[in-house]
């Protein structure tokens, strides 16, 4: 019985120590502030297709202007990203 309890204390406390390094979410933090309270803006740029040919599934890639604004500290900074459809 004893070892069954080290066990879970085990296990609970590997949780607890690893849990800060999860990375939960997908909104940026704040380079500042490091806050995760951020306004999103994308704007798209641009596109580039591609075709298989032989009447395979045409994909195109589209490319992003994102603007990243933080709600607390009110710093602004941008990023280019790509999204295949």
């Amino acid at each position: 019985m004893d070892n069954w309890l080290v066990f879970v204390g085990l296990g609970f406390l590997a949780l607890i120590l690893i849990f800060p390094f999860l990375s939960i979410g997908t909104r940026p933090r704040c380079p500042e502030c490091g806050s995760r309270k951020i306004g999103v803006q994308k704007t798209a740029t641009g596109f580039r297709s591609s075709d298989s040919g032989e009447g395979g599934d045409a994909r195109v890639q589209m490319q992003y202007n994102v603007k990243y604004r933080c709600n607390d500290c009110q710093v602004q900074w941008t990023a280019t990203a790509t999204e295949m459809q």
